[in-house]
């Protein structure tokens, strides 16, 4: 595992990232393998790849953010660096970045006031309160949702 994320954040391959992105997502559905993947600090590889100038790679991994905020231990790990990369993203022009950002926001200030906190000092709220008129309905209800998570 530890060889994997080396790979996936050190990677010159825009297509390997996005999918070994993805793989975690799935991966992560299982509670066991969500626990090990965050012993092995998969936030941080996560958040890596939000730093890529690449909306596919980082919608990716916006993805396997929301699957990882099932472990509470791995949302607190995305509250700095995360949240803070993740808020800018609402603005994307790229509507399936978009929806990945909100539905990871949403997921990551539920149940969680450091991560409200966290969206709220990374200036998220305007941001959020824009994707209210969005024409995407998953946007809509993730930013409605972490609106009321405020």
């Amino acid at each position: 595992l530890e060889k994997f994320l080396l790979f996936v954040t050190s990677s010159t391959h825009p297509e390997s990232q996005k999918h070994a992105a993805k793989a975690i997502a799935r991966s992560a559905l299982n509670r066991e393998i969500r626990h090990i993947l965050h012993q092995e600090g998969v936030e941080k590889a996560l958040q890596l790849l939000l730093g890529v100038n690449n909306d596919e790679i980082r919608a990716a991994a916006a993805e396997a953010i929301s699957v990882m905020c099932e472990d509470e231990a791995s949302k607190e790990s995305f509250r700095a660096e995360g949240i803070f990369r993740l808020v800018p993203m609402l603005m994307s022009d790229n509507e399936e970045l978009r929806e990945a950002v909100t539905v990871a926001i949403a997921n990551l200030t539920t149940d969680n006031s450091n991560n409200i906190d966290a969206v709220f000092d990374t200036k998220g709220v305007e941001p959020l309160v824009k994707s209210l008129h969005d024409s995407r309905d998953t946007i809509v209800a993730s930013a409605a949702t972490t609106i009321t998570n405020l």
